[in-house]
């Protein structure tokens, strides 16, 4: 079955830095290879992956698939907290202009 919405999951800790961000499903919006929307999600989370994975102090893992994708930080940080919220809000905006592709859950 093809989840015809990308689903982003952003969890929190009490101080309200992130320390985990799921993405699931697909957009659907386009042809393989040319849906825009699938790209933008990819691109800010593999850039914030990546730049979390470089800064040990922050203990993070990754796991980038199609259509299932999962940053996890296991000791949050001042700046891990700065490069998150570079995510969270792109994730914000790609949901309010693409509602019917992306859907945003943050708890």
């Amino acid at each position: 079955m093809v989840i015809t919405m990308i689903l982003i999951t952003i969890d929190k800790d009490l101080m309200q830095n992130i320390n985990r961000i799921e993405v699931t499903g697909h957009a659907n919006s386009a042809e393989y290879g040319k849906d825009i929307i699938c790209a933008s999600v990819s691109v800010i989370l593999q850039t914030v992956g990546y730049m979390l994975e470089e800064r040990e102090d922050a203990l993070t893992s990754v796991k980038f698939a199609p259509g299932d994708s999962l940053v996890e930080i296991g000791n949050p940080t001042r700046e891990s907290h700065l490069i998150t919220s570079v995510f969270e809000y792109g994730a914000k905006q790609l949901s309010e202009q693409f509602p019917d592709y992306v859907n945003l859950k943050v708890s």
